[in-house]
């Protein structure tokens, strides 16, 4: 299944600290698959906006993949590529529009 995942740079999980090995390479969880707790976490398309982070990749889970909705958790994933138009200069237009949106609906 392809999914989306953002990151820290180097590759870095904001919540769970691990260092995701290079795109290719499967990165398996070390306990049963269960929500907000063990698995690996990745998110469909209409999921990105609660899941923010310096690095948006495209990846592939396998295994058992458990959907709530809104995220997906599966035994193992393995990044396929970085999304290119997800870069500082986009964050940053993003940032600035929430702000403004924020101040106009105060």
């Amino acid at each position: 299944m392809i999914a989306y995942k953002f990151l820290s740079s180097d590759r870095v999980g904001l919540f769970s600290g691990v260092r995701w090995p290079e795109p290719g390479t499967w990165l398996e969880a070390d306990a049963e698959v269960e929500q907000c707790a063990s698995g690996i976490h990745a998110v469909h398309a209409e999921g990105l906006l609660g899941w923010i982070d310096d690095e948006l990749w495209t990846c592939e889970l396998d295994g058992i993949v458990e959907d709530d909705g809104r995220e997906l958790v599966a035994e193992r994933g393995r990044l396929l590529e970085r999304v290119a138009a997800w870069n500082e200069t986009a964050a940053r237009d993003f940032a600035a529009r929430v702000r403004a949106r924020d101040r106009i609906l105060g």
